[in-house]
Protein backbone atom coordinates (compact mmCIF):
# COMPACT_ATOMS: atom_id res chain seq x y z
CA UNK A 1 0.00 0.00 0.00
CA UNK A 2 1.36 3.70 -1.05
CA UNK A 3 1.67 6.84 1.37
CA UNK A 4 -1.17 7.85 -0.65
CA UNK A 5 -3.83 4.93 -0.39
CA UNK A 6 -3.14 5.19 3.29
CA UNK A 7 -3.99 8.86 3.35
CA UNK A 8 -7.27 8.08 2.07
CA UNK A 9 -7.77 4.93 4.63
CA UNK A 10 -6.81 7.24 7.83
CA UNK A 11 -9.97 9.78 6.39
CA UNK A 12 -12.47 7.21 5.94
CA UNK A 13 -11.63 6.06 9.31
CA UNK A 14 -11.45 9.99 10.71
CA UNK A 15 -14.86 10.20 8.87
CA UNK A 16 -16.36 7.31 10.20
CA UNK A 17 -15.04 7.92 13.97
CA UNK A 18 -16.96 11.41 13.88
CA UNK A 19 -20.21 9.99 12.54
CA UNK A 20 -20.17 7.62 14.86
CA UNK A 21 -22.53 7.69 18.00
CA UNK A 22 -21.54 4.47 20.12
CA UNK A 23 -20.92 5.64 23.78
CA UNK A 24 -17.57 4.27 24.04
CA UNK A 25 -16.77 6.31 20.69
CA UNK A 26 -17.65 9.67 22.30
CA UNK A 27 -15.55 8.29 25.64
CA UNK A 28 -12.59 7.73 23.10
CA UNK A 29 -13.08 11.61 21.61
CA UNK A 30 -13.44 13.17 25.07
CA UNK A 31 -10.34 11.06 26.44
CA UNK A 32 -8.53 12.61 23.26
CA UNK A 33 -9.72 16.08 23.91
CA UNK A 34 -8.04 16.96 26.81
CA UNK A 35 -4.58 16.99 25.35
CA UNK A 36 -5.85 19.19 22.40
CA UNK A 37 -7.12 21.44 25.27
CA UNK A 38 -3.94 21.38 27.03
CA UNK A 39 -2.29 21.91 23.97
CA UNK A 40 -4.34 24.85 23.25
CA UNK A 41 -3.96 26.04 27.14
CA UNK A 42 -0.25 25.77 27.23
CA UNK A 43 0.08 27.93 24.15
CA UNK A 44 -1.84 30.64 25.95
CA UNK A 45 -0.53 30.13 29.02
CA UNK A 46 2.83 29.98 28.34
CA UNK A 47 2.62 33.24 26.21
CA UNK A 48 0.96 34.91 29.37
CA UNK A 49 4.16 33.46 31.23
CA UNK A 50 6.25 35.12 28.43
CA UNK A 51 4.91 38.65 28.35
CA UNK A 52 5.96 38.48 31.76
CA UNK A 53 9.14 37.44 31.77
CA UNK A 54 9.81 40.28 29.30
CA UNK A 55 8.24 42.94 31.74
CA UNK A 56 10.48 41.36 34.38
CA UNK A 57 13.48 41.33 32.61
CA UNK A 58 12.59 45.32 31.53
CA UNK A 59 12.32 46.07 35.61
CA UNK A 60 15.82 44.23 36.09
CA UNK A 61 17.81 45.97 34.27
CA UNK A 62 16.52 49.53 35.24
CA UNK A 63 17.13 48.12 38.40
CA UNK A 64 20.50 47.29 38.16
CA UNK A 65 21.41 50.56 35.89
CA UNK A 66 19.78 53.03 39.00
CA UNK A 67 21.87 50.95 41.62
CA UNK A 68 25.21 50.23 39.92
CA UNK A 69 26.39 53.83 40.89
CA UNK A 70 26.17 53.41 44.04
CA UNK A 71 26.22 49.40 44.76
CA UNK A 72 30.22 49.67 45.95
CA UNK A 73 29.23 52.01 48.77
CA UNK A 74 26.29 50.07 49.97
CA UNK A 75 26.20 47.23 52.14
CA UNK A 76 24.49 44.08 51.08
CA UNK A 77 21.35 43.98 53.32
CA UNK A 78 20.78 48.08 51.73
CA UNK A 79 21.64 47.13 48.18
CA UNK A 80 18.69 44.41 48.52
CA UNK A 81 16.26 46.61 49.71
CA UNK A 82 17.06 49.22 47.94
CA UNK A 83 16.97 46.63 44.74
CA UNK A 84 13.31 45.23 46.07
CA UNK A 85 11.86 48.73 46.49
CA UNK A 86 13.36 49.89 42.79
CA UNK A 87 12.26 47.03 41.12
CA UNK A 88 8.27 46.72 42.17
CA UNK A 89 7.81 50.48 41.80
CA UNK A 90 8.61 49.54 37.77
CA UNK A 91 7.21 46.24 37.33
CA UNK A 92 3.50 46.42 37.36
CA UNK A 93 1.94 42.48 36.66
CA UNK A 94 -0.25 42.16 39.77
CA UNK A 95 -0.68 38.11 38.25
CA UNK A 96 2.85 37.74 39.30
CA UNK A 97 3.24 36.15 42.27
CA UNK A 98 5.20 35.96 44.90
CA UNK A 99 8.02 37.96 43.31
CA UNK A 100 11.28 37.71 45.00
CA UNK A 101 14.36 39.88 44.55
CA UNK A 102 18.12 39.60 45.59
CA UNK A 103 21.06 41.86 44.72
CA UNK A 104 24.74 41.39 44.91
CA UNK A 105 27.61 43.46 44.30
CA UNK A 106 31.46 42.15 43.12
CA UNK A 107 34.34 43.61 44.69
CA UNK A 108 36.47 42.21 42.32
CA UNK A 109 34.64 42.99 38.96
CA UNK A 110 32.43 45.93 39.82
CA UNK A 111 29.75 43.93 38.86
CA UNK A 112 26.09 44.32 40.17
CA UNK A 113 23.53 41.53 39.68
CA UNK A 114 20.19 41.59 40.40
CA UNK A 115 18.06 38.61 40.53
CA UNK A 116 14.06 38.13 40.53
CA UNK A 117 11.90 35.14 40.90
CA UNK A 118 7.85 34.71 40.56
CA UNK A 119 4.98 32.17 40.04
CA UNK A 120 2.38 33.20 37.52
CA UNK A 121 -1.02 30.84 38.10
CA UNK A 122 -2.32 28.93 34.80
CA UNK A 123 -5.41 29.21 33.33
CA UNK A 124 -5.69 26.57 31.12
CA UNK A 125 -2.42 23.73 31.91
CA UNK A 126 -4.52 23.09 35.68
CA UNK A 127 -5.99 20.54 34.00
CA UNK A 128 -2.77 18.29 33.43
CA UNK A 129 -1.67 18.99 36.84
CA UNK A 130 0.94 22.08 36.37
CA UNK A 131 -1.24 25.07 38.85
CA UNK A 132 1.91 27.83 38.62
CA UNK A 133 4.61 28.56 35.74
CA UNK A 134 7.75 29.65 37.20
CA UNK A 135 9.48 32.83 35.76
CA UNK A 136 12.79 34.47 36.57
CA UNK A 137 15.48 36.91 35.43
CA UNK A 138 18.78 38.47 36.01
CA UNK A 139 20.34 41.77 34.91
CA UNK A 140 23.90 42.75 35.74
CA UNK A 141 25.16 46.59 35.46
CA UNK A 142 28.64 48.11 35.78
CA UNK A 143 30.32 51.36 35.58
CA UNK A 144 33.21 49.94 33.36
CA UNK A 145 35.56 51.21 36.19
CA UNK A 146 37.98 48.67 38.10
CA UNK A 147 37.70 48.12 41.72
CA UNK A 148 41.03 48.22 43.51
CA UNK A 149 42.13 47.01 46.85
CA UNK A 150 43.40 49.46 49.16
CA UNK A 151 46.58 48.42 50.06
CA UNK A 152 47.80 51.51 52.07
CA UNK A 153 45.21 54.29 53.71
CA UNK A 154 46.85 57.34 55.27
CA UNK A 155 44.96 58.76 57.47
CA UNK A 156 46.40 62.33 58.84
CA UNK A 157 44.83 64.89 57.47
CA UNK A 158 47.31 67.97 58.30
CA UNK A 159 50.49 66.42 58.68
CA UNK A 160 53.72 66.71 56.03
CA UNK A 161 55.56 63.53 54.46
CA UNK A 162 53.04 60.84 55.63
CA UNK A 163 54.03 59.04 53.03
CA UNK A 164 58.19 58.80 52.61
CA UNK A 165 61.05 57.19 51.52
CA UNK A 166 64.25 58.71 52.74
CA UNK A 167 68.20 57.74 52.16
CA UNK A 168 68.41 54.77 49.51
CA UNK A 169 64.70 53.60 51.12
CA UNK A 170 62.36 51.42 48.47
CA UNK A 171 58.67 51.48 49.00
CA UNK A 172 56.96 49.24 46.21
CA UNK A 173 53.09 48.85 45.80
CA UNK A 174 51.72 46.16 43.58
CA UNK A 175 48.05 45.56 42.03
CA UNK A 176 46.50 48.51 44.31
CA UNK A 177 45.14 51.81 45.05
CA UNK A 178 47.46 53.79 47.15
CA UNK A 179 45.41 56.01 49.05
CA UNK A 180 46.78 59.08 50.88
CA UNK A 181 44.34 61.31 52.64
CA UNK A 182 46.37 64.16 53.88
CA UNK A 183 45.62 67.55 52.65
CA UNK A 184 49.03 68.97 52.17
CA UNK A 185 51.10 69.91 49.60
CA UNK A 186 53.54 67.98 51.05
CA UNK A 187 52.07 65.26 51.86
CA UNK A 188 54.43 62.40 49.72
CA UNK A 189 58.16 62.36 49.01
CA UNK A 190 60.74 60.60 47.87
CA UNK A 191 64.44 61.91 49.12
CA UNK A 192 68.03 60.63 49.27
CA UNK A 193 68.21 58.30 46.43
CA UNK A 194 64.69 56.75 47.53
CA UNK A 195 61.61 56.13 45.72
CA UNK A 196 58.19 54.83 45.75
CA UNK A 197 56.49 53.11 42.90
CA UNK A 198 53.31 51.63 42.14
CA UNK A 199 52.99 48.83 39.40
CA UNK A 200 49.48 48.00 38.10
CA UNK A 201 47.89 50.49 40.49
CA UNK A 202 46.43 53.70 41.21
CA UNK A 203 48.00 56.58 43.48
CA UNK A 204 45.25 58.54 45.03
CA UNK A 205 46.67 61.09 46.67
CA UNK A 206 44.30 63.90 48.69
CA UNK A 207 47.79 66.07 48.82
CA UNK A 208 50.25 67.01 46.77
CA UNK A 209 53.85 65.02 45.79
CA UNK A 210 56.45 67.27 46.98
CA UNK A 211 59.39 65.64 45.81
CA UNK A 212 61.38 62.98 44.34
CA UNK A 213 60.72 59.49 42.21
CA UNK A 214 57.02 58.78 42.85
CA UNK A 215 55.26 56.61 40.10
CA UNK A 216 52.69 56.90 38.68
CA UNK A 217 51.27 60.58 39.06
CA UNK A 218 48.74 60.93 41.31
CA UNK A 219 45.52 60.94 40.34
CA UNK A 220 43.95 64.50 39.72
CA UNK A 221 40.57 63.52 40.77
CA UNK A 222 41.37 61.73 43.78
CA UNK A 223 39.07 61.81 46.67
CA UNK A 224 39.45 61.10 50.33
CA UNK A 225 38.72 57.30 51.35
CA UNK A 226 37.40 57.27 54.90
CA UNK A 227 38.91 54.68 57.70
CA UNK A 228 36.33 52.00 57.49
CA UNK A 229 37.60 50.40 61.16
CA UNK A 230 37.53 53.06 63.63
CA UNK A 231 36.14 52.19 66.85
CA UNK A 232 36.12 48.53 67.01
CA UNK A 233 35.38 47.67 71.21
CA UNK A 234 37.74 45.39 72.45
CA UNK A 235 37.47 42.12 73.81
CA UNK A 236 36.47 41.55 77.43
CA UNK A 237 39.16 39.90 77.53
CA UNK A 238 41.12 42.50 77.45
CA UNK A 239 41.36 43.75 80.95
CA UNK A 240 42.27 40.35 82.29
CA UNK A 241 46.04 39.90 82.27
CA UNK A 242 47.16 36.45 81.46
CA UNK A 243 50.90 37.14 81.69
CA UNK A 244 52.53 40.33 83.23
CA UNK A 245 55.56 41.61 81.73
CA UNK A 246 56.42 38.43 79.95
CA UNK A 247 59.62 37.67 78.27
CA UNK A 248 61.34 34.74 76.77
CA UNK A 249 64.15 33.78 75.59
CA UNK A 250 63.67 30.45 74.95
CA UNK A 251 64.07 28.19 71.71
CA UNK A 252 61.55 25.93 70.50
CA UNK A 253 59.05 27.66 72.84
CA UNK A 254 55.04 27.89 71.77
CA UNK A 255 53.13 30.50 72.90
CA UNK A 256 49.33 30.89 73.76
CA UNK A 257 47.24 32.90 73.23
CA UNK A 258 45.81 35.55 75.97
CA UNK A 259 46.61 39.23 77.33
CA UNK A 260 49.77 40.00 77.67
CA UNK A 261 49.84 43.11 80.00
CA UNK A 262 52.70 45.44 80.17
CA UNK A 263 55.99 45.26 78.12
CA UNK A 264 56.29 42.21 76.30
CA UNK A 265 59.61 40.85 74.84
CA UNK A 266 60.18 37.55 72.65
CA UNK A 267 63.87 36.49 72.65
CA UNK A 268 64.32 33.21 71.12
CA UNK A 269 65.01 30.90 67.95
CA UNK A 270 62.22 28.84 66.94
CA UNK A 271 59.20 30.53 68.55
CA UNK A 272 55.68 29.39 67.52
CA UNK A 273 52.43 31.19 68.26
CA UNK A 274 49.53 29.20 68.42
CA UNK A 275 46.62 30.11 66.53
CA UNK A 276 44.27 32.70 68.27
CA UNK A 277 43.67 36.09 69.71
CA UNK A 278 46.96 38.11 71.41
CA UNK A 279 46.33 40.75 73.07
CA UNK A 280 49.14 43.42 74.42
CA UNK A 281 47.47 45.65 76.97
CA UNK A 282 49.23 48.62 78.55
CA UNK A 283 52.86 47.99 76.91
CA UNK A 284 55.08 47.76 73.78
CA UNK A 285 55.61 44.27 72.21
CA UNK A 286 59.01 44.01 71.20
CA UNK A 287 60.44 41.12 68.95
CA UNK A 288 64.50 41.14 69.12
CA UNK A 289 67.85 39.14 69.05
CA UNK A 290 67.47 37.26 65.89
CA UNK A 291 64.24 35.51 66.67
CA UNK A 292 62.58 33.47 64.42
CA UNK A 293 58.59 33.85 65.09
CA UNK A 294 56.02 32.30 63.14
CA UNK A 295 52.28 33.16 63.93
CA UNK A 296 49.99 31.55 61.76
CA UNK A 297 45.97 32.16 62.21
CA UNK A 298 47.36 34.89 64.92
CA UNK A 299 46.07 38.39 65.33
CA UNK A 300 47.80 40.81 67.82
CA UNK A 301 45.47 43.72 69.15
CA UNK A 302 47.29 46.37 70.64
CA UNK A 303 45.18 48.52 73.45
CA UNK A 304 46.16 50.48 76.36
CA UNK A 305 49.11 53.06 77.58
CA UNK A 306 51.92 52.76 75.25
CA UNK A 307 50.74 50.34 72.40
CA UNK A 308 52.81 49.39 69.95
CA UNK A 309 55.60 47.18 68.25
CA UNK A 310 58.67 46.62 67.74
CA UNK A 311 60.91 44.58 65.65
CA UNK A 312 64.61 45.02 66.05
CA UNK A 313 68.36 43.10 65.84
CA UNK A 314 67.36 40.77 62.64
CA UNK A 315 64.46 39.28 63.90
CA UNK A 316 61.83 37.47 61.70
CA UNK A 317 58.22 37.43 61.89
CA UNK A 318 55.92 35.27 59.45
CA UNK A 319 52.23 35.74 60.13
CA UNK A 320 49.01 35.12 58.65
CA UNK A 321 45.44 36.51 60.41
CA UNK A 322 42.71 34.97 62.16
CA UNK A 323 40.36 33.53 59.83
CA UNK A 324 37.18 33.79 62.12
CA UNK A 325 35.97 36.12 65.10
CA UNK A 326 35.95 40.10 65.38
CA UNK A 327 39.49 40.66 63.87
CA UNK A 328 39.43 37.62 61.74
CA UNK A 329 41.51 39.56 58.86
CA UNK A 330 43.58 41.73 60.83
CA UNK A 331 47.44 41.02 61.44
CA UNK A 332 47.35 43.71 63.96
CA UNK A 333 44.94 45.98 65.05
CA UNK A 334 45.93 49.16 67.01
CA UNK A 335 42.83 50.46 69.51
CA UNK A 336 41.43 53.87 68.37
CA UNK A 337 41.13 54.87 71.78
CA UNK A 338 44.81 53.36 73.24
CA UNK A 339 47.09 56.50 74.73
CA UNK A 340 49.92 56.35 72.36
CA UNK A 341 51.85 59.44 73.65
CA UNK A 342 53.92 57.75 75.68
CA UNK A 343 55.55 55.31 73.23
CA UNK A 344 59.11 55.49 73.27
CA UNK A 345 61.23 56.70 70.62
CA UNK A 346 62.74 54.37 67.87
CA UNK A 347 66.47 54.64 67.46
CA UNK A 348 68.24 53.53 63.95
CA UNK A 349 71.90 53.45 64.71
CA UNK A 350 71.59 54.39 68.16
CA UNK A 351 70.13 57.74 66.77
CA UNK A 352 66.62 58.98 67.90
CA UNK A 353 64.58 58.11 64.64
CA UNK A 354 60.86 59.98 65.12
CA UNK A 355 58.22 60.52 62.63
CA UNK A 356 58.18 63.88 60.18
CA UNK A 357 55.24 66.12 62.23
CA UNK A 358 54.57 69.60 61.49
CA UNK A 359 55.87 72.31 59.27
CA UNK A 360 58.55 72.68 61.63
CA UNK A 361 59.89 69.76 61.52
CA UNK A 362 60.70 68.44 58.10
CA UNK A 363 62.74 65.80 57.55
CA UNK A 364 63.75 62.47 59.11
CA UNK A 365 64.43 63.83 62.69
CA UNK A 366 61.62 66.53 63.20
CA UNK A 367 59.04 65.91 66.01
CA UNK A 368 57.04 63.03 66.30
CA UNK A 369 53.01 63.67 66.00
CA UNK A 370 52.12 59.80 67.14
CA UNK A 371 53.22 56.72 68.69
CA UNK A 372 55.53 54.47 65.76
CA UNK A 373 55.38 50.60 65.21
CA UNK A 374 58.68 49.69 63.24
CA UNK A 375 60.47 47.01 62.03
CA UNK A 376 64.18 48.29 62.36
CA UNK A 377 67.94 46.69 61.99
CA UNK A 378 67.85 44.04 59.17
CA UNK A 379 64.79 42.32 60.42
CA UNK A 380 63.11 40.68 57.94
CA UNK A 381 58.54 40.58 58.12
CA UNK A 382 56.34 38.80 56.48
CA UNK A 383 52.48 39.10 56.87
CA UNK A 384 49.35 38.91 55.03
CA UNK A 385 46.08 40.51 56.31
CA UNK A 386 45.40 43.82 57.44
CA UNK A 387 47.64 46.29 59.67
CA UNK A 388 45.43 48.44 61.46
CA UNK A 389 47.67 51.27 63.18
CA UNK A 390 45.16 54.21 62.40
CA UNK A 391 46.25 56.85 65.35
CA UNK A 392 50.36 55.59 65.03
CA UNK A 393 52.66 55.68 62.81
CA UNK A 394 55.02 52.90 60.72
CA UNK A 395 57.94 52.62 59.93
CA UNK A 396 60.86 50.57 58.38
CA UNK A 397 64.38 51.27 58.79
CA UNK A 398 67.78 50.31 58.85
CA UNK A 399 68.17 47.47 56.10
CA UNK A 400 64.69 46.30 57.16
CA UNK A 401 62.56 43.93 54.78
CA UNK A 402 58.60 44.40 55.06
CA UNK A 403 56.25 42.36 52.87
CA UNK A 404 52.55 42.57 53.15
CA UNK A 405 49.79 41.31 51.30
CA UNK A 406 46.91 43.28 52.01
CA UNK A 407 46.53 46.56 53.60
CA UNK A 408 48.04 48.88 56.17
CA UNK A 409 46.01 51.51 57.86
CA UNK A 410 48.24 54.05 59.39
CA UNK A 411 49.00 58.09 59.99
CA UNK A 412 52.36 57.34 58.53
CA UNK A 413 54.10 55.39 56.09
CA UNK A 414 58.18 56.13 56.29
CA UNK A 415 60.97 54.10 54.72
CA UNK A 416 64.79 55.23 56.08
CA UNK A 417 68.14 53.75 55.70
CA UNK A 418 67.75 51.41 52.88
CA UNK A 419 64.72 49.47 53.74
CA UNK A 420 62.91 48.04 51.87
CA UNK A 421 58.97 48.32 52.04
CA UNK A 422 56.72 45.57 49.46
CA UNK A 423 52.96 46.20 49.73
CA UNK A 424 50.79 44.06 47.32
CA UNK A 425 47.20 44.39 46.97
CA UNK A 426 44.78 41.54 48.03
CA UNK A 427 41.16 41.72 46.21
CA UNK A 428 38.74 40.93 49.01
CA UNK A 429 37.76 37.61 49.94
CA UNK A 430 34.57 36.33 52.19
CA UNK A 431 35.59 38.34 55.25
CA UNK A 432 33.45 41.33 55.53
CA UNK A 433 36.49 43.39 57.27
CA UNK A 434 38.48 42.77 54.39
CA UNK A 435 35.79 43.20 52.11
CA UNK A 436 36.10 47.18 53.20
CA UNK A 437 39.08 48.05 51.43
CA UNK A 438 38.17 48.64 48.03
CA UNK A 439 37.80 51.41 46.15
CA UNK A 440 36.58 52.15 42.40
CA UNK A 441 38.89 53.94 40.35
CA UNK A 442 38.93 57.24 40.17
CA UNK A 443 40.63 57.79 36.93
CA UNK A 444 37.25 57.42 34.76
CA UNK A 445 33.99 56.49 35.82
CA UNK A 446 33.22 54.62 32.88
CA UNK A 447 29.91 54.69 31.13
CA UNK A 448 27.10 52.89 32.71
CA UNK A 449 26.17 49.76 31.08
CA UNK A 450 24.35 46.46 31.24
CA UNK A 451 26.77 43.15 31.16
CA UNK A 452 25.57 40.44 29.24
Amino acid sequence: MNINATFVQLRIAARKFFSAREGNVAMIFALAAVPLLAATGAAIDYSHANSIKAAMQEALDSTALALAKTAASTTSDQLTTSAANYFKATFNRPEAQNVQISASYDNSTGILSVSSSAVMPTSFLGVVGISSIPIGGLSKATMGSKIWPVCVLITASDQVHTLLANNHAEINFDNCMVQVNTTDWDAVAAKGSSYIHSTNGENCFVGEIHMGDVQPPKDPSCAFFPDPYAGMAMPASAATCTFTNFTTTGNGVTLQPGTYCGDTTLNGENITLAPGLYIFNGGGFTIEGNSNITANGVTFVLTGTRAYFYIKDNAQLTQTPMTSGEFAGFAFYLDNNSDVDACSSVRDGGSQVNVPGGHGGHGDHGSSTSCTSAVDDNSHVTISGIVYLTNAAFLATGNAIVKLNGSLVANFLVALHYAQVSLTGALPNSSAIAAQMQKQSQKSSGSLRLVQ
